[in-house]
């Protein structure tokens, strides 16, 4: 009987429902106390938000299997919710020692040491992720991606420092690369993706980086000679592919960009991206056919996911089929899944329901307020419910932090509510302008040979 109320308990988290799962794994727990349901209901706490009742399980659940480090791992994961860092940090040490290779505790532990100000701790974790995966870009993605702010610069600009210790310093010219152009310092990134590519000329994926910063800025062309110059290097580099598409996709032109996902699609049919990306460019070739079977494909992969329903969703609402439209926003609502809160938000907006779009408006965006993609989109929606001064002031401050993609705003099929924002074809015809000044002014980049010193250095 406790079996069946534990299945119970998954049925009702995998609806969503996680009052109703909470009482049936309290309703197991009852009859056989087992470690792993209360492991089960402490993520239900941790997903409504109840940490206090979640560490408590997880501490139950440790107590009966003090060998299961993941229980371990969760209560750091509450802790570092919380702000605690320095209880956090001591969950994912314990993890550590129980199981010394487990990377994404150390990746954890370089956080915590971090926000504590120890850079010294957070360089050793860091040095530790490596010695496990010599890969350092899958070793280190959560740690570059987990801390969002220019100060983190620094523990890579040490760990670059560290000749003596580490050889590999290439490593660190390109993680430098990568968490300036996550910060949006595009140029910055450059110098140092050319700098790894000094030290490790083989590699076709700086390249890539350098076409990705040349995309995000709206320099199509020399985004186009980079990523082709990582295919030359790797006809079969399935990234490189993927980034030619997209800036193919930019420049509208729309067939080429097709043949390249097509290809995508041939060697990874199961890449939901890939998938909507079709549907997408489908839909502005008015091929709505094609748009609605590569967005049905995409949800087949991955039911669950707001992002395909909302593609979906799009070419239904070109194709006129409003019933169609209708059932794709009504699943997204009914989901109501957290990482895609911007969807739902967007799906409001598109039904009419200006409060509830901006209650999810604010879920979804407000720890992204420096952000140029969260905050175009953002304007999208405030344009779609009519709040026209909102929408200006978030997309002017969108183009101010970069946001560069300007063919795509003023031609896109799905932002034409735009157009209702004052003033909104000169403000874009600003920015533009203001971004081919830039191009120009540094069109001797990147200077190959020398480090980039964000200190004294002006780019």
């Amino acid at each position: 009987l406790a079996m069946v109320h534990n299945i119970q308990g998954y049925i009702f988290f995998y609806w969503n429902e996680l009052d109703k799962a909470v009482e049936s794994l309290d309703k197991s727990i009852a009859i056989f106390p087992d470690a792993v349901v209360y492991a089960n209901r402490a993520y239900c706490y941790y997903r409504l938000k109840d940490y206090e009742k979640s560490n408590a399980d997880y501490l139950r659940a440790a107590e009966l299997d003090p060998t299961e480090y993941s229980n371990y791992y969760y209560l750091g994961r509450n802790e570092y919710l919380r702000d605690n860092y320095a209880q956090a940090c001591s969950w994912f040490e314990h993890c550590v020692k129980l199981n010394p290779t487990d990377i994404r505790s150390h990746e954890q532990v370089a956080c915590c040491k971090w926000h504590q100000n120890d850079i010294a701790g957070c360089i050793d974790a860091c040095l530790e992720c490596l010695k496990l995966d010599d890969e350092y870009k899958p070793a280190l993605k959560l740690f570059m991606e987990g801390i969002k702010n220019k100060d983190s610069a620094i523990v890579l600009s040490k760990l670059w420092n560290l000749e003596s210790q580490e050889p590999k310093q290439e490593i660190w010219a390109y993680l430098l690369g990568y968490k300036y152009y996550q910060l949006g310092d595009y140029y910055t990134s450059i110098r140092w993706f050319t700098v790894a590519h000094e030290r490790m000329p083989s590699y076709p994926s700086h390249y890539e980086m350098i076409a990705l910063n040349y995309l995000c800025m709206g320099n199509y062309s020399k985004a186009e000679r980079y990523v082709r110059q990582a295919l030359e290097m790797n006809p079969e580099y399935f990234e490189a592919h993927y980034v030619l598409a997209d800036v193919l996709y930019y420049q509208f032109r729309l067939n080429e960009a097709m043949s390249e996902l097509k290809w995508c699609n041939k060697v990874k049919p199961d890449d939901t991206g890939v998938l909507r990306m079709m549907s997408d460019m489908s839909r502005m070739q008015k091929r709505f056919y094609d748009a609605t079977r590569y967005a049905k494909a995409a949800i087949k992969l991955e039911p669950r996911n707001s992002g395909c329903l909302l593609t979906l969703s799009y070419a239904y609402e070109m194709m006129g089929n409003s019933a169609g439209q209708k059932k794709c926003m009504d699943r997204i609502i009914e989901l109501d899944v957290e990482a895609n809160y911007g969807d739902t938000a967007e799906t409001y907006a598109m039904l009419g329901n200006a409060d509830k779009a901006m209650e999810y408006i604010v879920y979804a965006y407000d720890d992204w307020d420096d952000d140029a993609f969260f905050d175009q989109n953002k304007a999208f929606i405030l344009a779609k419910i009519n709040r026209l001064d909102e929408a200006r002031k978030t997309l002017e401050r969108a183009l101010q932090e970069g946001y560069s993609h300007f063919d795509m705003l003023l031609h896109c099929d799905i932002w034409q509510c735009m157009h209702r924002i004052p003033g909104y074809v000169e403000l874009i015809e600003q920015y533009r302008r203001q971004a081919q000044e830039e191009w120009k002014k540094n069109a001797g980049m990147p200077v190959s040979g020398r480090l980039y010193n964000s200190s004294t250095d002006k780019i």
